[in-house]
């Protein structure tokens, strides 16, 4: 029997996307509702400066946990988006731990929601349990409503050092709720910046649980567009019309005394030869114009200036609307 030698050839890249088209389909994602009442998308510029900071504040949480619970903490950020207040409080468990942060000196007060699986695993954890539970399906207790602040007061410092680079503030917590509802931080339509991140204690084999906290934009939005430098300080932007109006002034342009129009036909343009005149028909009494690159701005007359050919302006500046050469209403 003789061996059958085969050679494979590479893939071109038209047949690579030959065997693409035939693949199946990429399944689509679903269709979620719009609300034009409740319309509103994060920049991409703002969210990425938002996700540079909020990984940092993840990394940094992750340590401060990690000491403070004595066991191996993993807390990551999950997504960054945004939502009017009524949107962020819907999403609320209810019941659940929500507090109202103030954000001095930023307007607006902050909103962080711990839900209640996660305060009972923290909780267990600060009272020398595991953190695995089971967990009784209620509130929290005053006492793990103590130390589930505790930890978030801790945690604030963190949120203060990661929101360094973007702007100063000094997060404190202003006062807690059960029902979501009863929090009255901010107006229903007021845009905030949900962040939501997943804290897993890795030791008690439990699942991650979601951590919210939320920035109202309206204090941040100044912040975010210096920081991407997509517009100047306030300070700068009052005085910019008065100093583009100070470089206008100096920009150079050009200036042309010139006649009106003369109407010709195409016969006699061909038959113009080297010496020809070609009769203007202007009134000594009617005045030229000077042109500013183009167009008409003052009326003026024939000069001198010694040996020098000038020109004298005779009327005020014309309207740029009226065509070269027409006489003023």
């Amino acid at each position: 029997m003789s061996a059958v030698t085969t050679t494979v050839a590479p893939l071109g890249p038209e047949l690579v996307r030959a065997r693409r088209r035939r693949g199946a389909p990429r399944p689509r994602p679903d269709a979620r509702p719009f609300d034009p009442s409740r319309a509103g998308r994060l920049p991409s510029a703002h969210r990425r400066v938002l996700v540079l900071v909020f990984e940092a504040f993840a990394r940094a949480l992750t340590t401060t946990l990690g000491g403070q619970l004595r066991t191996a903490v993993s807390v990551s950020l999950r997504s960054v988006d945004q939502r009017d207040y009524q949107a962020l409080i819907s999403r609320c468990e209810d019941p659940t731990w929500v507090a109202a942060v103030t954000l001095e000196p930023v307007a607006g007060l902050g909103v962080i929601e711990v839900p209640i699986a996660l305060g009972m695993v923290l909780a267990e954890r600060l009272l020398g349990g595991a953190g695995s539970g089971p967990h009784p399906p209620r509130g929290l207790t005053d006492l793990e409503q103590v130390l589930v602040r505790r930890l978030l007061d801790i945690a604030l410092q963190d949120l203060t050092a990661a929101l360094a680079p973007l702007c100063e503030l000094r997060p404190v917590i202003a006062r807690m709720e059960h029902q979501p509802e009863l929090l009255k931080a901010s107006l229903p339509t007021d845009a905030y910046a949900t962040m939501d991140f997943a804290v897993e204690l890795l030791d008690a084999g439990a699942a991650a649980e979601r951590l919210t906290i939320a920035l109202p934009l309206a204090g941040l939005e100044g912040a975010l567009e210096a920081f991407v430098g997509s517009v100047q300080p306030a300070a700068v932007t009052e005085h910019e019309p008065a100093a583009v109006g100070d470089h206008l002034l100096d920009a150079p342009v050009e200036i042309a005394l010139r006649f009106g129009p003369v109407t010709l036909h195409g016969s006699e343009i061909l038959a113009l030869r080297e010496g020809q005149l070609v009769p203007f028909g202007h009134r000594t009494s009617t005045p030229l114009f000077i042109d500013v690159e183009g167009v008409p701005f003052l009326p003026a007359k024939p000069g001198r200036i010694g040996r020098r050919l000038a020109c004298v302006v005779v009327d005020q500046p014309i309207d740029p609307s009226m065509p070269p050469g027409g006489s003023r209403p």
